[in-house]
């Protein structure tokens, strides 16, 4: 089984912490890293609200611009995740409405 995975760390022993564990627990290549310094990486999830119902891509789109006007006034990193299908409740086209109004939104501001 192949899989793709991510760590975040806040410092270089812990990410080399967390690689040894990796590789000592599993098949596991490394592929690479990046240091973003000091700062922090905002990791946003949708409110399932937005997602687990009928969809409607104008309450995540307020949510999405906030986060980003608020990343972009303090200069932090950010990323959206939609961790898994159950947070759409198994509605795959949730899942790709949602995905493509984040873009969309991003487009907006760069």
């Amino acid at each position: 089984m192949d899989a793709l995975g991510l760590i975040e760390t806040k410092g270089l022993v812990g990410l080399i912490e967390a690689a040894d564990a990796m590789v000592k627990a599993a098949r596991v290549t490394l592929i690479a890293y990046e240091q973003i310094g000091g700062g922090y990486v905002y990791a946003h999830k949708p409110n399932p609200a937005f997602v687990s119902g009928a969809f409607d891509a104008l309450p995540v789109r307020r949510e999405i611009e906030r986060v980003i006007k608020t990343c972009i006034e303090h200069q932090c990193p950010y990323e959206f995740v939609l961790k898994d299908i159950s947070t759409v409740t198994y509605k795959p086209g949730n899942l790709i409405d949602w995905t493509k109004t984040v873009m969309e939104t991003i487009d907006q501001y760069y």
